[in-house]
C-alpha cells in the first residue's frame, strides 16, 4: 500500500470515543433532499467530491501530475460548491489549503501536496463527525411525523404515532386480560389488535410496494402468527394467543423497528421534521 493511501486512511477514518454528540445540520440542507428536491443534489456533490479527491491522489501516486492537475481542479470546484449550497458552512471551508493543494500539484511538489491534503482532510473529518449522522437521520430517512392512517376501530384518521400506540396498547391489554381471566375484555382487545395490525399495510405500501416487500414484512410466518391469535381468541386459549403474538413480534414488529425506530426517535429529538 502506498504512503499516500496510508496517509489518507489515517485522516479519513474518524475515531469516536465516549459520548456521541451530534449537531443539528443547517436548515439550508432541507432543499437538497426530498420532498423539496426531486433527487439528492448535496449527496451527489459529496460523491463527486470524494471521487475527484481519490482520483487526484491516485494520479499523484502514479506520478501522473498532468492528470492530477485535471482532477485537483475538479476537486477544488466541488469543494467550493459546498459553500455556495450551504452558506453557513462556507466559513468553515479550508479554501486557502485547497488553493495550495492545486498549486502543489501544478508545481509537482509532493511534500506540499501531503501537507495541504492533511489540512483539508482534517476539516472534512470534523464536519462529518459533527453533521454526517444527524443529516442522514433528518433528511435521508422518511419521517413518520407527517403520516396519518385511518383507524379501522374508530374509523378516524389519526397520526401514525397514535395508531402505533393504540395497537400496542391493544396487544398489552390482550395479554393482561388473558392472564387475569377476563375473557370478554381479552376478546375485545384482541379483535381491535387484529383489525389494526391487518390495516397497517396501508401505511407501509407507500414505500414498501411490490410482492417482495409484502413477503418480507407480512410473511407466511406473520400470517401464521395472526391466524394463531385469531384461533386463540375464539376460546381465549392463552398458549395459542401468546405464541401467535410471538411470531408477529419476531417476524414483523422487530424487523420494522430495527429498520425505522432509531432514526424516528432521533428525528423526534432534533424536532426538525
Amino acid at each position: 500500500m502506498s504512503r499516500i493511501i496510508i496517509f489518507l486512511l489515517i485522516f479519513a477514518v474518524p475515531v469516536f470515543a465516549g459520548n456521541v454528540r451530534l449537531k443539528e445540520p443547517p436548515g439550508e440542507l432541507k432543499k437538497y433532499y426530498p420532498p423539496e428536491s426531486d433527487g439528492y443534489p448535496f449527496v451527489e456533490l459529496m460523491h463527486n467530491l470524494s471521487i475527484s479527491l481519490t482520483a487526484t491522489i491516485s494520479s499523484i501516486e502514479e506520478k501522473d501530475w498532468k492528470r492530477g492537475e485535471r482532477w485537483v481542479l475538479a476537486f477544488k470546484k466541488n469543494y467550493f460548491e459546498i459553500g455556495k449550497k450551504v452558506r453557513k458552512w462556507d466559513k468553515l471551508l479550508k479554501k486557502k489549503a485547497v488553493e495550495n493543494l492545486v498549486l502543489s500539484v501544478q508545481k509537482k511538489d509532493l511534500k506540499g501536496f501531503k501537507q495541504n491534503l492533511q489540512i483539508v482532510g482534517k476539516s472534512c473529518i470534523q464536519c462529518h463527525k459533527n453533521y454526517k449522522i444527524s443529516t442522514r437521520v433528518i433528511y435521508r430517512f422518511p419521517s413518520f411525523h407527517a403520516v396519518s392512517i385511518e383507524d379501522p376501530v374508530t374509523e378516524r384518521e389519526i397520526s401514525y404515532e397514535d395508531y402505533m400506540k393504540k395497537m400496542t396498547d391493544d396487544m398489552k391489554r390482550l395479554k393482561i386480560y388473558v392472564l387475569d381471566g377476563k375473557r370478554k375484555k381479552a376478546l375485545r382487545s384482541g379483535v381491535d389488535f387484529v383489525k389494526r395490525f391487518e390495516s397497517l399495510k396501508q401505511s407501509c405500501s407507500d414505500c414498501h410496494s411490490g410482492e417482495d416487500s409484502t413477503n418480507l414484512y407480512f410473511s407466511d410466518k406473520v400470517k401464521k402468527g395472526l391466524s394463531m391469535v385469531k384461533d386463540g381468541l375464539r376460546r381465549i386459549e392463552k398458549d395459542k394467543i401468546f405464541e401467535g403474538l410471538k411470531f408477529i413480534g419476531v417476524y414483523n414488529c422487530t424487523k420494522c423497528h430495527n429498520t425505522h425506530i432509531i432514526q424516528a426517535e432521533l428525528q423526534e429529538r432534533f424536532k426538525t421534521r
